[in-house]
C-alpha cells in the first residue's frame, strides 16, 4: 500500500532549511551534547523519510535529504551527512546529474573512511555504483559495487540490495554465472523490508532469462515483481520491470505489448521524476514508431529522448538515439541528415567505449550508402561492421560454448554412472523378490482403486444431501420471508391507511348532524380534505417502500429529498442540505429504507407543527457509517412535541427497529437537532 509522507517531516525540513539559511557559516556554533543529539536524531528522522519518498517521488525525497544534510552539516553528523548523500546523489544520477553526485561522494568518502563506519562508506559506494551505472560505466560501477558489498557485512538489508545493483552489472557485461549467485543471496534473504527485496530479486531473475533469451520465464517473473511493487506503490520498481517487460515483448516482436509497457514505465518515472527512465523509453518508443512506419512520432520521441539527456555524459542512450534519428532519416531518403546523426552516434559510442553501438552505426551507413546507390562507401562499412563483430563475440560465444560442453560432458558422466548403478541392482534381485513387489504393487492398486470409489461415493451421497437440505431450508426462508413481508404490509396499511379511513367515516358521519352549520360543515369538508391528501400521501409511501426497485441508498436519498423540498414548500420554512453528491446504488433492506424515510417524515412535521422555526438543514454523511441530522432554530420545546402525539415516540421505535442510534437535542431558544447514526450494510440483490 501507498504510504503518505508526514506532514510534520515537511515542517521539520523546511524550519532547518530556514534556520540554516539565517546562519553565517564563519560563526563556530557549538551545540550542547543534549541539543546535538536531538538534532542527529531529527537528521535521521528526515533521512529515513527521504528513503520512503525516494521510491515515489524524487523532488520530495530531495527535499528531505537537503534538510537533513544541512542538519547533519551544522552538528558535524557524518552518518546523517552520508545517507543524506546517498539519497540526494541516487537522485541526481537519475536526473542527468550523475557528474555532480560522483564528485560530490567522492569528496565525502575520505571523511566517512576515517570514522571507520563501514555501512555508510560501503552505502556511498553503492551509490557511486549506481551513479556509473546509470552513465553505462560499467567496470567503474562493477568496481564500486564490489567495495560496497565488501564493506556491508554487518547490514544484510544494504548488502543484498548492493548484490542485486552488481548483478545488473555483470549482466550487462555477460557474467551472468556470477549475476546468478547474487540473485540467489538476495532470492535466499530473510529480514527487514524482505518482500521487497524479493521482488526486486524477481525482476532480477528476468533479466537472467532475458540475457538466455528465455523470454517467456523473463516476463512471467517481470510480471511477479511488478505486481508487488504496484501493491507498495514503488514507483522506481514499477518503470524497473515494466521497462524490461517492453524491452522482451519487442524481442518477441509483439509491438503493441511492447509499447504499452513502455507507456506504463513512461507514466512511473514521469510520476517519480526519473529524466534518465523517461529518455530509454522516449527512445526505446522511437524504435516502435519508426518500425510501423510512424515516422513524426518516431523523430519526436528521439528528439525528446535527446533534449532530456543533454546535460550529463548517458552515452548509451544518446548514441543509439542518434543512430535511431540515423535510421529515421535514411527511411525519408533524407541522406545527408541521416549520415550526420549516424556519426555523432558512433562518436559518442566510440568515447565511451561501446563497440556493440559502434559496430550498428556501420551498418546503418552501409544501409544508407546502399539507397544512395555508393556500393564502395556502403561494403566498406559493412566490412567494418563485420570486423567488430567477429573481434566482440568469439570470446562470449567460446566461453558460452566451453560452458555448455563442460555441462554436456558432466551430465553425461552422471547418466552414465547412474546406469551402471542401476543395472548391478537389477542383476542383484532376485525372481521371487520381483514377484513379491509386483504383487504387492498390484494389492496396492486395487486398494487404493477402491478407496477412490468408496470416497467418491461418500463425497456424491455428501453432496446430494447438503444440497437437498439447501433447498429445503432456502423453500422454508422464502416461505418465512413472504409470510413477514405480508405482515408488514398488512401493518402499514392498517397504521398509514385505516386510522385515515377511521377517521374519514367518522367526519362524513358528522356532516349529517351539521348540515345546517355552514362553519362546522366546512371545517369537516376542510377535515376530511386534508385527511385524504394525507392517506395519499401515505398510501404513495406505502407503495414506493414496496417497490424493490427504490430499496437502494441512491433512491432512498432522492426521496428524503423530494419529500422535504415538497412538503416544506408550502410553509415559510427553509431549508439547507449539505448531502453527498455521488450517492452509491447500494441495495438495503426494505425495514431500513422505509423506517428512515418514515424518522425524516416525523421530524419534518414536528418542525412544521411544533418548532416555530423559519430555518431547517438536512445533513447527511455515508462514511464511515450513515448519519442523518435534520436541526431547526425553532423552540426548542419538545414538550410540546409529546403532547401532540406518538411522532417521538414513533422515531424512537423505528430508530430501534433498525438496530440505530436516535439522539434528540433541545435548546430552549436555539431550535431543536434530531441525529441519527447506523451501520447500512449492503443486501443481496436477489434477495
Amino acid at each position: 500500500m501507498k504510504t503518505k509522507l508526514p506532514i510534520a517531516l515537511f515542517l521539520l525540513a523546511a524550519l532547518a532549511g530556514c534556520k540554516n539559511a539565517g546562519e553565517h557559516h564563519n560563526e563556530a556554533v557549538v551545540p550542547t551534547a543534549e541539543i546535538s543529539t536531538k538534532q542527529q536524531k531529527l537528521a535521521d528522522s528526515l533521512n529515513d523519510a527521504a528513503y520512503a519518498q525516494y521510491d515515489r517521488n524524487y523532488t520530495s525525497s530531495l527535499q528531505l535529504a537537503y534538510a537533513a544534510e544541512n542538519i547533519a552539516r551544522k552538528t558535524n553528523y557524518i552518518k546523517g551527512l552520508a545517507d543524506s548523500r546517498c539519497i540526494i546523489s541516487l537522485v541526481q544520477s537519475c536526473r542527468n546529474d550523475a557528474k555532480v553526485a560522483i564528485d560530490s561522494i567522492h569528496q565525502l568518502l575520505p571523511v566517512v573512511i576515517n570514522t571507520r563506519d563501514t555501512v555508510s562508506a560501503g552505502r556511498l559506494y553503492a551509490a557511486l555504483g549506481a551513479c556509473r551505472y546509470r552513465r553505462s560505466e560499467y567496470d567503474s560501477a562493477r568496481k564500486y559495487y564490489e567495495k560496497g558489498w565488501a564493506m556491508l557485512s554487518s547490514s544484510p538489508f544494504d548488502r543484498v540490495m548492493c548484490g542485486i545493483g552488481l548483478a545488473k552489472v555483470l549482466l550487462k557485461t555477460g557474467n551472468q554465472q556470477k549475476a546468478t549467485l547474487y540473485y540467489e543471496q538476495a532470492a535466499a534473504y530473510k529480514g527487514v523490508h524482505d518482500t521487497m527485496v524479493h521482488a526486486w530479486a524477481n525482476a532480477l531473475l528476468g533479466e537472467l532469462y532475458y540475457s538466455q533469451r528465455l523470454y517467456d520465464k523473463a516476463i512471467a517473473y517481470y510480471k511477479e515483481g511488478n505486481a508487488s511493487f504496484k501493491d507498495f506503490g514503488n514507483y522506481n520498481g514499477i518503470g524497473a520491470t515494466e521497462l524490461p517487460l517492453g524491452n522482451t515483448y519487442y524481442m518477441q516482436m509483439e509491438d503493441d505489448s511492447a509499447r504499452k509497457s513502455y507507456m506504463r514505465a513512461l507514466d512511473a518515472y514521469t510520476a517519480l521524476g526519473d529524466y534518465n527512465g523517461m529518455a530509454i523509453i522516449y527512445s526505446n518508443l522511437s524504435r516502435i514508431y519508426l518500425e510501423h512506419d510512424k515516422i513524426n512520432e518516431a523523430i519526436a520521441s528521439a528528439q525528446k529522448a535527446l533534449n532530456i539527456v543533454g546535460r550529463d555524459n548517458y552515452a548509451t542512450i544518446e548514441a543509439g538515439t542518434y543512430q535511431q534519428l540515423g535510421d529515421i532519416y535514411g527511411q525519408l531518403a533524407k541522406y545527408d541528415s541521416a549520415i550526420i546523426y549516424v556519426q555523432n552516434a558512433m562518436q559518442v559510442a566510440r568515447t565511451s567505449g561501446n563497440k556493440m553501438i559502434v559496430k550498428d552505426c556501420y551498418k546503418s551507413l552501409s544501409e544508407i550508402y546502399s539507397a544512395m546507390k555508393r556500393p564502395a562507401a556502403a561494403f566498406d562499412n559493412l566490412l567494418a561492421a563485420y570486423r567488430i563483430k567477429d573481434s566482440i563475440q568469439p570470446v562470449s560465444f567460446n566461453k558460452q560454448l566451453a560452458d555448455m560442453e563442460a555441462k554436456y560432458e558432466t551430465a553425461q558422466k552422471e547418466a552414465e554412472i547412474k546406469l551402471l548403478k542401476q543395472q548391478q541392482q537389477i542383476d542383484q534381485l532376485k525372481q521371487a523378490e520381483q514377484q513379491h513387489y509386483i504383487n504387492k504393487q498390484r494389492l496396492m492398486l486395487i486398494t487404493l482403486v477402491l478407496l477412490l470409489i468408496s470416497g467418491a461415493i461418500g463425497l456424491y451421497l455428501y453432496i446430494t444431501r447438503r444440497r437437498l437440505k439447501e433447498c429445503v431450508m432456502k423453500q422454508r426462508l422464502i416461505r418465512e420471508t413472504e409470510s413477514a413481508e405480508r405482515r408488514r404490509i398488512a401493518k402499514d396499511i392498517h397504521d398509514e391507511l385505516g386510522s385515515g379511513l377511521s377517521k374519514i367515516k367518522f367526519l362524513s358521519e358528522l356532516m349529517y348532524t351539521q348540515a345546517g352549520n355552514k362553519q362546522h360543515l366546512d371545517a369537516s369538508l376542510q377535515s376530511i380534505s386534508e385527511t385524504c391528501k394525507n392517506v395519499i400521501d401515505n398510501m404513495r409511501d406505502l407503495v414506493w417502500a414496496m417497490n424493490p426497485e427504490n430499496t437502494t441508498l441512491a433512491n432512498l436519498v432522492a426521496r428524503i429529498r423530494e419529500y422535504s423540498g415538497e412538503y416544506l414548500e408550502e410553509f415559510p420554512i427553509d431549508i439547507v442540505y449539505d448531502i453527498p453528491e455521488d450517492i452509491p446504488q447500494t441495495r438495503i433492506t426494505k425495514e431500513m429504507s422505509r423506517n428512515i424515510y418514515m424518522i425524516v417524515k416525523e421530524a419534518l412535521q414536528n418542525v412544521v407543527r411544533h418548532s416555530k422555526a423559519d430555518k431547517v438543514s438536512l445533513v447527511m454523511q455515508l462514511y464511515p457509517h450513515f448519519q442523518l441530522q435534520i436541526a431547526d432554530n425553532g423552540t426548542g420545546d419538545i414538550n410540546e412535541s409529546r403532547k401532540d402525539g406518538n411522532g417521538l415516540n414513533n422515531m424512537e421505535s423505528r430508530s430501534k427497529a433498525i438496530g440505530a442510534n436516535l439522539n434528540i437535542t433541545a435548546i430552549p431558544g436555539k431550535g431543536t437537532s434530531i441525529e441519527l447514526k447506523t451501520n447500512i450494510s449492503p443486501v443481496n440483490s436477489t434477495t
